[in-house]
């Protein structure tokens, strides 16, 4: 193998292009070659009951201080390194590939130690990490996990992130219960606008008619709430007292509770305190279902302890 250094090439705008994307895994080995190139992925090991099993006295490991459970643990991943590198050279890189090349070999090392993991799909994971790339850190490392977006309300931010690191520091579930109960609590104090959502709007004119504010089917949720707003501003003749949310800007999205005018989104940039007036309130049971009850229990489900939610649901009203 030769490796050439050049600047002897261009780069092609080539423009937004309509095409499909593949994310390809390979069955039990996640490594395999696109278009010459060697791709894989991290692979975790649970090497919690190979000790147990092996240390004798469970006790004598539950009594080791953290740093001796570290060393016991990175002459493990060591003798596992070399073995999978060894191995992954001489029946793999040999014999698969036919390449002798020894000066480009195959290699597989440690990138993190983590005291727990939360594994909820394939690339969807957390870990309370220990160790990463040889450095000491005491800090919960997410993974595909889309439980906290950019529109998601800032308290839920809060709130998430804490449980979360509670259920990965194994936290009793009475306590993770008690903590879903404050900030179900503390939600339900806030104004309108502390607990919507905040999204970009974009393609107004593709989905809404402005001379009746009606939509067309397939509307996205927030764009259905700008149609409402509009609607609701004009009927009410207050439409000179509260912006409508712009092209390509921010604005803030809230559930509204059933009323006569069909309104079940409203999207806004000033709360148009009016439309209270004449029944259209906020629902804050559902934003809190949809934007923390509901990705709460995703956390729960890989230990399957939704329960602790579900059970709980109905008991909320007790705190109100």
């Amino acid at each position: 193998m030769q490796i050439i250094k050049t600047s002897d090439f261009e780069i092609e705008d080539l423009g937004i292009q309509e095409e499909w994307v593949y994310d390809i895994e390979v069955e039990n080995n996640h490594n395999f070659f696109g278009n010459n190139i060697l791709l894989h992925n991290s692979v975790y090991i649970n090497v919690h009951q190979f000790i147990l099993d092996n240390i004798g006295d469970p006790e004598k490991w539950i009594n080791l201080s953290d740093d001796q459970k570290l060393e016991y643990i990175k002459k493990i991943t060591k003798i596992v390194e070399n073995y999978v590198n060894k191995n992954i050279y001489n029946l793999v890189q040999l014999i698969i590939y036919n390449s002798t090349e020894s000066d480009f070999k195959i290699l597989y090392e440690q990138e993190k130690i983590a005291k727990t993991g939360l594994f909820i799909k394939k690339k969807k994971y957390a870990v309370h990490t220990i160790l990463n790339e040889g450095k000491k850190e005491n800090k919960i490392s997410v993974t595909g996990l889309e439980i906290i977006r950019s529109d998601t309300p800032l308290i839920f931010k809060r709130g998430l992130t804490e449980i979360l690191e509670m259920i990965l520091k194994n936290y009793k579930d009475e306590e993770i219960k008690n903590k879903t109960n404050y900030y179900v609590k503390e939600a339900k104090k806030l104004k309108p606008v502390e607990l919507s959502s905040n999204i970009g709007v974009n393609n107004l004119k593709k989905f809404i008619n402005f001379n009746n504010y009606s939509y067309v089917k397939g509307t996205p949720w927030h764009i259905k709430g700008v149609a409402n707003f509009l609607k609701i501003i004009n009927h009410l003749k207050i439409q000179n007292l509260y912006p409508h949310p712009e092209e390509g800007v921010k604005a803030k999205v809230i559930y509204t509770k059933d009323n006569h005018y069909g309104i079940d989104i409203i999207t806004y940039q000033k709360w148009p305190q009016e439309i209270e007036n004449v029944g259209i309130v906020p629902d804050y049971d559902k934003m809190i279902d949809k934007f923390f009850l509901s990705k709460v229990k995703y956390l729960l489900s890989p230990m399957g302890k939704e329960d602790i939610i579900t059970n709980n649901k109905d008991n909320l009203q007790l705190f109100f």
